[in-house]
């Protein structure tokens, strides 16, 4: 909803790194729900239903998913939401957020990591630079 603050209790934060560059971030909202957080990076953004919020000729990219699509239901997943940015003719994506019931464990947050790379249409990444992105081979 528009205008709604999400509230982070600050205490309840931790960091994972996978391959030294892609991190994610796990938070325990005051809903007591987790925010889940999931760094990631292609060259490209392959959403037909999406958001696009613009100040001048930036614009972020919203696009929101249903965790059913991506077999994560049981995993307490609720919800979602991919961001990436547009400036000129360029569209990058950038980030995988999930909103979840539970507290993730470690093995939860890896599947999110590399879950997060599936959805924005690369292969498991292998390096930092080995992203299974189809632009690296281009």
């Amino acid at each position: 909803m528009y205008g709604e603050q999400v509230l982070v209790v600050p205490e309840n934060a931790s960091e994972y790194w996978f391959f030294d560059h892609y991190r994610v971030i796990v938070s325990r909202l005051l809903s007591n729900k987790y925010f889940v957080s999931v760094d990631v990076f292609r060259r490209n953004w392959v959403f037909k239903q999406y958001e696009e919020h613009c100040i001048d000729k930036y614009c972020l990219l919203y696009a929101e998913l249903e965790p059913s699509n991506y077999d994560l239901r049981e995993t307490g997943v609720e919800k979602i939401i991919v961001t990436g940015l547009k400036y000129d003719d360029h569209k990058e994506t950038i980030n995988v957020r999930y909103i979840l019931e539970k507290e993730p464990t470690y093995p939860l947050i890896e599947r999110l990591f590399y879950q997060s790379w599936r959805i924005i249409g690369c292969g498991q990444p292998i390096s930092a630079w080995e992203t299974g992105c189809p632009e690296e081979n281009g």
